[in-house]
């Protein structure tokens, strides 16, 4: 988790765009391309590992809350996944 400040000119949109493609986006992708798959098996299971800092105001997370969005999407995941084979694992 990067520190990135808005006030900062060195905080640029890329800077921003880049962190949530990684710690975001990445793991959706993942989780897009390999649940085919994953769907194919008699056991599978995926798991999202995130922590839990989105729920606390601290000044030196900046925007990074991302952790909450892998976290509702998470959510949503498992609801997803209910009458599959593949666990979604905490």
């Amino acid at each position: 988790m990067r520190e990135i400040n808005v006030h900062d000119k060195a905080g640029s949109l890329e800077d921003i765009t880049r962190e949530i493609e990684i710690n975001l986006s990445g793991p959706i992708r993942m989780v897009k391309q390999f649940l085919p798959h994953l769907k194919t098996k008699s056991e599978a299971a995926i798991m999202n590992v995130s922590s839990d800092w989105h729920l606390f105001h601290c000044h030196f997370t900046g925007l990074l809350r991302h952790q909450g969005g892998l976290h509702s999407f998470t959510e949503s995941l498992r609801v997803q996944l209910k009458n599959t084979k593949v666990k979604y694992l905490t």
